[in-house]
């Protein structure tokens, strides 16, 4: 699965490293981890080098997109579930 978003070189470097953070920390494949990227942000027109995203680290990005921006993970993720993921989600 390809990124389907339109983004400037460090955006997509960036966002590399997310999906790198998540294939890593969750037992995610990397077309699972590029779909909920495209699923989480595909809405955005473009991302570009002064984005909010770099606002936070990637690994702080994978987390919000794994388990949701309301899951308050930073608390503990002990019995977090992820967010659902698939064409039924």
């Amino acid at each position: 699965m390809e990124l389907r978003l339109r983004l400037s070189g460090r955006a997509r470097d960036f966002i590399e490293q997310v999906v790198h953070e998540m294939v890593v920390r969750f037992p995610i494949t990397r077309d699972e981890a590029v779909g909920r990227v495209n699923h989480a942000w595909g809405h955005l027109d473009y991302l570009g080098d002064e984005d909010l995203i770099f606002h936070e680290p990637p690994d702080d990005w994978a987390r919000t997109i794994y388990y949701g921006k309301d899951s308050r993970w930073w608390q503990g993720e002990d019995g977090l579930e992820p967010l659902p993921y698939g064409p039924d989600a």
